[in-house]
C-alpha cells in the first residue's frame, strides 16, 4: 500500500502517526522481509531501539529479524 499526501509537509504530517521509519533505498528492506516470507503472517514489534520481525510455523520454527533504528534515515516511535 502507498499513500501520498500533497496538503502537509514531512514534518506536519510525521506528527499524526505513532512510528515513522524512512529509508533512503527500500531494496534491502525488502529482500530481508522476502526471507521471512514463508507465512502470510508475522509479527512486528517496534521500539526506540529498532524493529524486530518475527514469522513462526507451528510453534516449532521461528525466524527473526531485528533492524536497527540507525539503519533508517529517519526512525521515530511516540
Amino acid at each position: 500500500m502507498f499513500c501520498l499526501q500533497l496538503t502537509m509537509d514531512d514534518a506536519e504530517s510525521d506528527s499524526l502517526y505513532a512510528f515513522v521509519a524512512k529509508l533512503e533505498n527500500i531494496k534491502p528492506l525488502s529482500n530481508l522481509l522476502k526471507s521471512l516470507s514463508f507465512k502470510e503472517r508475522a509479527n512486528f514489534f517496534i521500539s526506540p531501539n529498532g524493529m524486530k520481525v518475527t514469522v513462526e510455523e507451528s510453534k516449532c520454527m521461528q525466524l527473526s529479524a531485528f533492524i536497527e533504528q540507525g539503519y533508517f534515515h529517519q526512525y521515530l516511535v511516540r
